[in-house]
């Protein structure tokens, strides 16, 4: 099985070697080999990052520079920054991953709507103009759908610029044309980008009722690290071909992925546990980068009553029950007694009376380390709708927010 991706040594330690120049941390070790790497540098968190992040924002060493963070969901924002576009010349990261998405995803002659969510300090929407900018695709930033309210005007409007790309979350996408079916607006959309989570099979049949030529790509990556990888429909299903040139990933002997950034961001991200299993593969054809097939999140499974449960698994239990739901989320809490209080928000109507708040109750009550709890008197379940989901300004919803780490305090 393979466990790493190519390690360019040369490169890293050029980086290295410029990170000391700045004299802003103390000395990083150069290294002749993978396993000097992983002997000199421990793997990393988003603490170790943020604990980087908070001294050089002290210093001053941001100034100047594209502000980004990350959602901040479950904790404090991890703030960053990044000067990627200050240099896109050829060779650098900036250029050949424009060239790689002329190449695989995109041409001057696509028009995109941008439905990532602008604002929050993110870098997804704004971002993604920027390169599509470069690219000289034409592009509608629509941002969230509310922003342009029911007025079938703006449907129109994407028919007659020859609308044919649509780049966002799986669930915006299926809302877009959603009302684009409701405005009798049929557009020829030919290419679906999405990013942040799975396009699962059934929202994929619903797509190609309203647009039956779209194709799907995916593009991998986050905040912390940038983009790193994507899926086009020429590859095997499931398989991001990676940017070996800027990223050197590795897996643990628990699947974990790793990544050490190449393209030198003020914050070093060296051997980053990103929160993800995963499993490496060998380039999939000659001249392609090595492959990354992403397995289930390595943070979503959580301790109540003494007993491990995986969100996975509620999210299987409660979908064979009520079908499939668009979000699902797990709130733990403790109440005043002491008890842990497990509340599972659905993006469903689960009015007091409703039949779906009835089927989630018994769908939780087949899990028996939660029935366990249940019987036990030491755990509380509640079943909440859409209202009850906690989202932030990008309108991601956690799979889990455990709030039983946090200290108490009187919410009378």
């Amino acid at each position: 099985m393979t466990r790493v991706t190519p390690f360019y040594k040369d490169r890293f330690n050029q980086m290295i070697r410029a990170y000391n120049e700045t004299g802003r941390m103390p000395e990083l070790p150069q290294v002749n080999s993978i396993e000097d790497l992983q002997a000199q540098y421990p793997p990393c968190s988003k603490e170790d990052l943020r604990k980087i992040s908070e001294r050089f924002i002290e210093k001053g060493y941001f100034k100047g520079g594209y502000i980004i963070s990350t959602s901040g969901t479950t904790s404090t924002p991890l703030v960053l920054c990044h000067r990627i576009w200050g240099d896109a010349s050829e060779g650098t990261y900036a250029y050949q991953l424009m060239s790689y998405l002329m190449r695989n995803v995109f041409t001057s002659e696509d028009t995109v709507a941008n439905l990532y969510t602008p604002g929050g300090l993110g870098v997804l929407y704004e971002g993604s103009n920027r390169f599509l900018e470069a690219i000289c695709a034409t592009i509608l930033p629509v941002g969230q759908l509310q922003s342009i309210g029911s007025d079938p005007f703006y449907f129109q409007i994407f028919e007659k610029f020859g609308l044919n790309t649509v780049m966002g979350a799986p669930s915006s996408v299926v809302q877009f044309a959603k009302q684009a079916l409701e405005h009798g607006v049929e557009l020829d959309i030919r290419k679906i980008v999405y990013t942040g989570e799975h396009f699962y099979p059934t929202k994929q049949e619903l797509i190609a009722k309203v647009w039956p030529d779209a194709t799907y790509f995916s593009m991998f990556g986050a905040v912390e690290y940038g983009f790193a990888g994507v899926h086009t429909p020429t590859m095997p299903a499931g398989v991001h071909e990676l940017l070996d040139d800027w990223y050197f990933f590795e897996t643990d002997e628990d699947d974990n992925v790793l990544v050490t950034v190449l393209t030198s961001p003020e914050v070093p991200v060296i051997r980053y546990k990103i929160g993800d299993k995963g499993k490496l593969l060998a380039p999939y054809q000659e001249g392609a980068g090595h492959g990354l097939i992403l397995g289930d999140r390595s943070d979503t499974s959580f301790n109540i009553a003494g007993n491990a449960v995986g969100f996975d698994r509620i999210k299987r239990t409660v979908e064979q029950a009520l079908g499939l739901i668009d979000r699902i989320q797990i709130i733990l809490d403790t109440d005043d007694q002491g008890r842990d209080v497990l509340t599972l928000a659905l993006d469903a109507d689960c009015s007091q009376d409703s039949a779906n708040t009835g089927k989630a109750h018994q769908a939780l009550d087949a899990i028996n380390e939660i029935a366990e709890g249940i019987e036990r008197g030491t755990v509380l379940t509640r079943v909440v709708g859409r209202e009850g989901l906690v989202m932030n300004w990008r309108t991601k919803a956690n799979p889990v927010i455990d709030h039983r780490r946090e200290a108490q305090f009187d919410h009378a």
